[in-house]
């Protein structure tokens, strides 16, 4: 069985830097294609007052940026160690694909599939209660926001 001690580990400085530099280099080049292709229709006349402009300079910044911080790695000789906590980053990834799903799937569906995520993660193995809490909050806070306050909530069946 996994327990949230289990999940926090330490690793080299140079090679978390490493990780976190490619990482940040997928983002810089992921955002400057969606800027060049989601902006193509818009105004290409002036190079500065294009909508496209400063996305386009915080995409390069991340691609130099990330090049930098990889590059660098190879130039110390360093034997500090980080401790990372991979039970918190596993939350925040549930409930990031929680808010991606959430427009094609739904706000409930989506909703119980992150709630029930996040609750085996913190131990709860009982089926029943899995199951009933999973379903029961997302469909309660849909009532309570969606219908009651009138917030509009990405609906898949409803």
């Amino acid at each position: 069985m996994m327990n949230r001690e289990s999940l926090i580990r330490n690793y080299k400085l140079t090679s978390v830097e490493r990780v976190l530099s490619v990482f940040l280099l997928a983002i810089g080049i992921g955002m400057y294609i969606i800027i060049q292709t989601k902006l193509t229709s818009a105004s290409k006349s002036s190079v500065i007052n294009n909508p496209g402009f400063f996305p386009s300079i915080v995409a390069v910044g991340f691609v130099v940026m990330s090049v930098i911080l990889f590059l660098s790695t190879f130039n110390k000789r360093r034997t500090e160690t980080v401790t990372v906590n991979w039970f918190g980053i596993m939350i925040v990834l549930i409930w990031v694909v929680f808010a991606l799903l959430c427009k094609p799937i739904g706000f409930i569906l989506s909703g119980i599939l992150a709630l029930t995520a996040t609750l085996f993660l913190f131990g709860v193995r009982k089926k029943l209660t899995l199951i009933l809490t999973g379903i029961i909050a997302p469909v309660v806070v849909y009532l309570m926001l969606g219908v009651l306050m009138g917030v509009r909530l990405p609906t898949l069946f409803l």
